[in-house]
């Protein structure tokens, strides 16, 4: 039998379509956790744009309130804002926190490390500085939580 508005329909029932969800973008999994650290912990998380917002030549931005404890420059010559090249693999989020660094690296679900991610944040830990990756808020508040404990 065929219908007039489409393929021949067929005796019995049809598979249901599976509904295919879009993951979250990591910019929002980005601020859930920054709002997240400020309301439970008071931590303002800065966003280091590291892979994003970047002149022509690759260098990024990174926040004046992390650029001392990182050993950046504060400003360039006569007051101009300054642009520093971040190392490969820094991460989207980071703080200060009494004598140490907060470094997270945000991933949407299922995402994928670019080079030297893992490499990084491996390194930021062994120098005593808390770093993890996170693909949530509830991940991200629970590593940060244990990492304190221990370090405790």
């Amino acid at each position: 039998m065929t219908s007039a508005y489409g393929p021949p329909v067929t005796s019995g029932m049809c598979a249901p379509k599976k509904v295919k969800r879009p993951k979250p973008e990591e910019r929002l999994i980005q601020d859930a956790i920054i709002q997240a650290f400020q309301l439970r912990h008071r931590i303002k998380l800065e966003v280091t744009n590291a892979g994003g917002a970047a002149d022509k030549k690759g260098v990024m931005r990174c926040p004046k309130s992390l650029r001392a404890a990182l050993g950046l420059p504060q400003v360039m010559p006569f007051g101009i804002e300054a642009w520093v090249a971040l190392p490969p693999g820094f991460p989207d989020l980071c703080a200060q926190l009494d004598g140490r660094l907060l470094f997270i690296e945000v991933k949407r679900p299922g995402g994928a490390f670019r080079a030297g991610q893992k490499d990084f944040l491996s390194a930021r830990v062994a120098e005593g500085h808390l770093a993890f990756w996170a693909d949530s808020v509830p991940s991200a508040l629970a590593q940060f939580e244990a990492a304190v404990r221990v370090a405790s």
